[in-house]
């Protein structure tokens, strides 16, 4: 059920499900299909912690929830439901992910050290992230955010008599030829 990994060059040990909330079940089968890192050992006996929400939500899925290395913690905090992330089938389990991550809050003995704010914009049917705001520890002063752009396409199609479709469809024939969305992206591919 779980798994311990040495590294021998850099003397690490990882722990891989060794906590309930570090392991995906399978929704198909009756075993573990995914073992997330819940604990790293140092050369010198440090220990950093890692902790999940496991199904939040209606999600299926598992997210990093805390992070912490002594009196130090990082905080991931998640808007679940606005926007379905990934909906599918990956590592023989079904996946439900609709989290965002909201903010990144680091504290060093339950005190705020810096907080990181993400934004996102909404192309097509597609989020992504479009600025970060760094916060710092008194919780108001910001510095000038980094912004992220993206190029967006044109929609539309374009006649050009040098591509034609391999068949020709309309016919009550079957060629073979299909005609349905195959990169998520909301548009009908051949």
């Amino acid at each position: 059920k779980a798994a311990k990994m040495k590294e021998l060059e850099v003397k690490t040990i990882k722990e891989f499900g060794f906590t309930e909330d570090s392991t995906q079940e399978s929704t198909l089968e009756p075993y573990i299909s995914i073992w997330h890192l819940n604990e790293l050992e140092d050369t010198h006996a440090n220990k950093i912690y890692y902790t999940y929400l496991v199904n939040p939500s209606d999600d299926i899925a598992i997210y990093l929830n805390e992070i912490k290395y002594g009196v130090n913690t990082i905080k991931f905090n998640y808007n679940f439901n606005e926007y379905t992330a990934f909906n599918g089938y990956k590592y023989g389990t079904d996946v439900k992910q609709t989290g965002l991550l909201k903010n990144i809050v680091v504290e060093n003995n339950g005190n705020l050290v810096r907080k990181y704010v993400l934004d996102y914009t909404q192309i097509d049917y597609t989020k992504f992230l479009s600025k970060i705001t760094y916060t710092g520890s008194d919780g108001i002063s910001n510095l000038p955010p980094v912004e992220f752009t993206y190029y967006q396409n044109e929609k539309g199609w374009e006649n050009n008599e040098a591509w034609k479709p391999p068949t020709s469809f309309g016919s009550t024939k079957d060629a073979g030829a299909r005609v349905a969305d195959v990169n998520g992206d909301g548009l009908l591919d051949i």
